[in-house]
């Protein structure tokens, strides 16, 4: 059997990680009780809810492939302080992904075979298209060695 594509092995040491997005162990949000990673076929969650998937791969030099990804987090607009959670959830994730590195070094994280992901941006996502939830994208960037 043919080992796992570096691309999978990323998305599924980040689906583990983001599962410790929990208020028991220091968190703010419990967005880590729901972490998933294919797109739902609908965008509205019934709960908080995790979504990991990558973006692309391109090619650098000296072999080496750089990787985008998004986190996406959405709840019910419905919900009390619903964007309050979000922002506190992306929070959250921003520090988890700084995190990554030294957990990674300590042998707390499975190897992907990649870079620790490193924190790019946020986009917050309030009721698009006056759909009830609201949604943040965290996007990141990682990289490996071919």
């Amino acid at each position: 059997m043919a080992e796992e594509a570096i691309a999978q092995k990323i998305v599924n040491q980040l689906k583990t990680e983001l599962a410790r997005v929990r208020v028991a162990n220091g968190f703010h949000t419990d967005f880590g009780a729901d972490v998933r990673t294919e797109l739902s076929e609908t965008p509205i969650p019934a709960a908080a809810r995790c979504t990991v998937v990558l973006l692309g791969l391109q090619a650098a030099e000296d072999n080496v492939v750089a990787v985008e990804g998004v986190i996406e987090i959405a709840l019910p607009s419905g919900q009390a302080n619903a964007m309050a959670t979000i922002y506190r959830g992306a929070d959250d994730i921003e520090r988890l992904l700084a995190e990554m590195g030294a957990r990674q070094l300590a042998g707390s994280v499975a190897a992907s075979g990649a870079l620790p992901p490193a924190y790019r941006a946020t986009s917050f996502i309030p009721r698009p298209d006056g759909l009830p939830f609201v949604a943040a994208e965290i996007t990141f960037t990682t990289g490996y060695r071919r």
